[in-house]
């Protein structure tokens, strides 16, 4: 219980913050911030103002299996370039949105179990202008797909751009994409140029003919 936020990481952190009560935080209950990591996993955060679980500035953390309850307003908040993980949390009974996601936001959002607002909202972004959206569930499977990554395609993007773009072929461009991260990895250790096969793939030799 604290009169400001609970818990802080900020900077090169990357603690595990497992099976612990994050109650009544009177400035947030967990705040990832300024390019952290770690991991939240198993925890109850209930009864926090303004947010159960808040993610921000380059902050990376895996976020799972947590029951996210009875925050006000927001039960999970990704600011400005925030990416993250968040899959399997129950959340419930926020007053205003139980996720709540920046535009510039790359974060992943996976098999959850949100439980709507008295307004039917699951999930909602904001944009650069602050105009709050809501997610449609549809949409929300956009959001789901491919790693939580710096080079994560942004909120604004995964659900704005080529909405006529199945599941089935984002699914297969996420594949791609993660193919691509593996290769240069590689590469990298082993001290050489990567061969990327992809057509139309930066930085990388096109396929021999």
């Amino acid at each position: 219980v604290s009169n400001s936020t609970n818990i802080m990481l900020e900077g090169f952190s990357g603690p595990t913050i497992k099976d612990s009560s994050i109650l009544l935080g009177k400035d947030g209950g967990i705040m990832v911030t300024r390019g952290a990591k770690g991991t939240i996993r198993e925890c109850l955060v209930q009864n926090n103002k303004p947010y159960g679980i808040a993610i921000g500035d380059g902050a990376n953390p895996v976020v799972f299996l947590n029951r996210v309850f009875d925050n006000s307003p927001y039960g999970v908040l990704v600011m400005a370039e925030g990416v993250g993980h968040i899959y399997a949390n129950k959340i419930r009974r926020c007053q205003l949105a139980p996720i709540v996601l920046a535009a510039s936001a790359r974060t992943v959002v996976a098999d959850n179990q949100i439980d709507p607002t008295n307004n039917g909202v699951h999930c909602c972004w904001a944009d650069e202008e602050q105009r709050v959206r809501p997610v449609e569930l549809v949409q929300l499977q956009r959001l789901a797909i491919g790693d939580a990554v710096p080079e994560q395609r942004t909120v604004r993007q995964r659900l704005s751009d080529h909405p006529d773009k199945s599941i089935e072929v984002l699914i297969e461009e996420a594949k791609t994409a993660r193919a691509v991260r593996e290769a240069l990895v590689l590469a990298e250790t082993e001290g050489e140029e990567p061969l990327l096969v992809e057509a139309g793939v930066a930085g990388g030799a096109q396929k021999p003919p």
